[in-house]
């Protein structure tokens, strides 16, 4: 039997074959209830934490339209309204870098709790300026 002959038949892309069980618990869980997988809910001291950095998120937005006289949607979330963000609250609000990476945290959880998107790349964009902050104020013998 040559290797050619030796292959499942594949037809438009699925092999005649029946699916093994790895494929059928991977098919299966394309129906699985997300129940049991979600989160457990927040507690009330984190949900109202969240909710005061969406008051600062607000803020924010109020203190740029300020600035510039356009003011940004609240669920305008970029990596550049994000970076902006990071950088308020170090010299404006003037908070530690442990400070501003908890509010960035709750900034996010509450957007995507009122339906915002984060794209992750925004996200990712302030925790890095997040970091080089707290690297910034280590060099410098600051706290964070």
């Amino acid at each position: 039997m040559t290797a050619e002959e030796s292959r499942p038949e594949i037809s438009s892309g699925r092999s005649k074959e029946p699916p093994s069980d790895d494929v059928a618990a991977v098919l299966s869980a394309l129906y699985t209830d997300p129940t049991p997988y979600q989160p457990r809910a927040q507690s009330e001291r984190t949900r109202t934490a969240y909710a005061r950095d969406w008051e600062t998120w607000t803020g924010f937005h109020d203190w740029l339209a300020g600035h510039t006289g356009t003011r940004l949607a609240n669920s305008d979330i970029t990596v550049g309204t994000y970076l902006a963000f990071v950088t308020y609250l170090k010299r404006i609000v003037t908070l530690a870098p442990n400070t501003i990476e908890r509010r960035v945290i709750g900034t996010t959880s509450e957007a995507r709790r009122r339906g915002h998107s984060v794209p992750p790349d925004a996200a990712t964009a302030a925790w890095h300026a997040v970091k080089h902050m707290k690297r910034a104020d280590q060099s410098a013998g600051l706290d964070s």
